[in-house]
């Protein structure tokens, strides 16, 4: 169920008209032939090639254009945080006929791409958490306080929690076989290590947010202004002016 955070953002939420979770797949789901299947890279962040299949870089935007693509058997990677563009791609691809795409999500075995880890905008974080939907980690009391006062539930860590371990529970247990990311909260000067941690343990997992609790801050007071901004002159709050 939605829920509204105190800067009137709505912060959680999931699938809609325009989107469709039924490309979704991971690794072990995957049938037989995977010497058949085509690896697409839609994703801007740099990959490294698989030694074993040659991968097509294509724009997200670009794919569903590419008629000759249209009956092949696709497995398309993008960043491993993005689920609902990759909800919005996979609607828009079964609209235009596309017959057999895949989209992979969680684990990418190294015959394919390999997408390069790196901390996630607190903007892109706040996409999943309230088009989608998203496991929130806060490495202590204070972070998890803070976000709650910006309306956003924490998993909440203490001083002698592994962010690591923190992770791997919050995906086991509540990220419906990783189909929720699973976002890290931290202090900024921790970043770097957390990053290292889940880096080795969920590389395609969990993702710290970077600049933390500021920048989610900064993110949603950006977001409600500029959604001020585009309300019509009757929409305006009375307040307003």
């Amino acid at each position: 169920m939605a829920q509204e955070s105190k800067s009137g953002l709505t912060l959680t939420g999931g699938a809609t008209e325009n989107t469709s979770e039924l490309c979704f797949t991971r690794f072990n789901e995957l049938s037989a032939g995977l010497a058949k299947i085509i690896p697409v890279n839609i994703s801007a962040v740099p990959v490294r090639n698989g030694h074993e299949q040659r991968i097509l870089n294509i724009p997200r935007q670009q794919l569903k254009t590419k008629q000759f693509l249209k009956q092949r058997p696709l497995l398309i990677f993008s960043a491993p945080h993005e689920r609902y563009a990759l909800a919005q791609l996979c609607h828009e691809l079964i609209r235009e006929g596309f017959e057999l795409p895949k989209i992979l999500i969680g684990e990418r075995p190294s015959r394919f791409a390999q997408v390069d880890h790196a901390p996630v905008k607190a903007e892109d974080f706040l996409v999943e958490l309230s088009h989608f939907g998203a496991i929130t980690i806060a490495s202590n009391e204070e972070i998890a306080q803070a976000l709650a006062e910006l309306g956003i539930p924490a998993i909440q860590g203490d001083s002698n929690s592994n962010e690591a371990m923190m992770a791997r529970s919050a995906h086991t247990n509540h990220s419906l076989n990783g189909y929720l990311p699973v976002f890290l909260v931290t202090e900024s000067a921790r970043e770097q290590g957390v990053q290292s941690q889940l880096q080795q343990a969920l590389p395609n997992e969990a993702f710290v947010v970077a600049g933390g609790v500021s920048a989610i801050r900064s993110a949603l007071k950006n977001g409600a202004a500029g959604a001020v901004k585009r309300m019509s002159p009757e929409e305006m709050p009375a307040c307003a002016g």
